[in-house]
């Protein structure tokens, strides 16, 4: 728990040490999935996140762009989790409105088992034992397109590959799929 509250300074300090560079705020409704991209998309696991653009190049064919989020996630049978992640984003231009949409990111999941876990007691029974959750690292890639036509608003959708590292004693890591549409909305 020590671990997610320093991360959440940590970021909290770069914002505001950029608050004047802020260009875009994002929300952004997911899904996701135990496995890789385009293999499957149900059942549903639904899921949120809200992201900030902290700092934004843009050039005549390309923009780059650097991006922090809040997110989680609702996996019945897996876990919850919740990140904060960093994002490194180019985006290609295609044409006047469209943009292809490029993300690579690395940030921090912690997750929830999603049913009571047992532990034995000095007495050698089981009791419920108390549940803080799992720390993990968060390693994502994805593809994705925005529409660019409109001044203040980007709509936009993705798919991503994010691998969790550790997940357990006997898998070293798991792949998870996002599928994410949401909205950008120019701050400038």
């Amino acid at each position: 728990m020590r671990s997610t509250i320093m991360i959440a300074i940590l970021f909290s300090m770069a914002l505001w040490a950029n608050a004047q560079d802020l260009g875009k705020v994002s929300i952004a409704l997911q899904s996701e999935a135990i496995g890789f991209p385009f293999s499957n998309y149900a059942p549903i696991h639904p899921g949120a996140e809200v992201g900030l653009t902290i700092r934004e190049r843009h050039r005549a064919r390309s923009s780059t762009a650097v991006n922090v989020y809040f997110g989680g996630y609702y996996h019945e049978r897996i876990a919850t989790g919740l990140y904060l992640r960093a994002e490194f984003q180019p985006t290609l231009k295609l044409g006047n409105h469209f943009g292809l949409l490029l993300p690579m990111g690395v940030g921090y999941l912690h997750t929830f088992y999603p049913a009571e876990l047992y532990q034995v007691n000095d007495e050698g029974s089981f009791e419920v034992a108390r549940q803080g959750g799992r720390p993990h690292a968060l390693l994502q890639l994805g593809v994705g397109i925005s529409y660019l036509g409109h001044e203040r608003f980007e709509p936009f959708i993705k798919q991503e590959l994010a691998i969790e590292t550790p997940f357990a004693n006997t898998f070293p890591f798991i792949p998870h799929s996002f599928i994410k549409a949401g909205l950008a909305i120019n701050l400038n």
